[in-house]
């Protein structure tokens, strides 16, 4: 699609443009070794971050699954309440505002 075309074009022309001493083609699957080693630092005693494994993207869907199935119901739940008590608010006002006729003695 054009967004992976548009993503190969800037990934060439960062290639064309960046000199190979200043730039790092990196895999987080690599680790710290790549990145310390390109910057010049020490490797941290920590373990690398990997954020993106699985159980997060799990936890993810659950919690938008939650929001969805939640949330929008209960939304449009509200909506349909207020729009009731709307339309009896303003029955109630026109009755009110309305010319009453004076009854026959």
């Amino acid at each position: 699609g054009w967004i992976a075309e548009l993503y190969n074009n800037h990934t060439t022309s960062v290639r064309e443009n960046v000199p190979p001493e200043r730039l790092l083609e990196f895999n987080v699957k690599d680790g710290w070794f790549p990145l310390c080693d390109f910057l010049g630092v020490p490797i941290p005693d920590v373990p690398f971050p990997n954020v993106n494994d699985s159980s997060v993207f799990v936890q993810l869907r659950k919690a938008w699954l939650l929001i969805v199935y939640t949330w929008i119901p209960l939304g449009v739940v509200v909506c349909w309440n207020a729009s009731c008590l709307l339309r009896r608010i303003t029955k109630a006002v026109m009755l009110l505002l309305s010319p009453r006729e004076k009854k026959k003695k």
